[in-house]
């Protein structure tokens, strides 16, 4: 692509998620290097280059943190050109965090923290492989593996509710 590639990891399950913005503009969001990371966002104009795209703008989403191989993008109930981000921030603890970007001004999305969601202590050492939302998106389903044994098994599932209009989340126990 025009401007370089999408920085990316060959290893990330689901490490890019993309919202349109308008007038042939994305977002495309993208894990930067699996596991050791954060996560950048480049605007995309698909009118550039006869339809294949070019690369208009890059940066960095400052704050993101130690991010997980899977991101996903939620739009904002009933308001255009708005939409979570939702990522898996590796530690101590493993935490579900919910941005907000707002694409009113492509050349500058305003991105901003909204909510945080500690993990249960025995999620703690699970690598979020797979993160996608129900057709509502009231539910995200996660699934992962890791070096902790839970349920007899290393490879985890686990879902979190969440409130699509005001990014509000929390774990479901079901």
């Amino acid at each position: 692509m025009v401007n370089g590639a999408i920085s990316g990891h060959t290893s990330t399950g689901d490490g890019l998620a993309a919202a349109y913005l308008r007038d042939n503009e994305y977002f495309l969001a993208s894990v930067s290097t699996l596991n050791q990371g954060n996560l950048q966002y480049s605007i995309i104009d698909m009118s550039k280059r006869n339809g294949l795209g070019e690369k208009i703008s890059t940066a960095t989403i400052n704050g993101s943190g130690l991010v997980s191989e899977t991101i996903e993008m939620i739009p904002v109930v009933d308001i255009y050109n708005q939409y979570w981000l939702i990522y898996n921030l590796k530690g101590t603890h493993y935490t579900v965090v919910v941005l907000k970007v707002d694409g009113a001004n492509p050349s500058a999305p305003v991105i901003t923290e909204v909510n945080r969601l500690s993990m249960p202590s025995s999620l703690a050492n699970v690598n979020v492989w797979r993160m996608h939302s129900s057709p509502d998106y009231s539910i995200i389903a996660m699934n992962g593996g890791g070096s902790t044994l839970l349920n007899g098994a290393y490879y985890n599932h686990y879902f979190l509710n969440f409130n699509p209009q005001t990014g509000a989340i929390s774990f479901n126990s079901a």
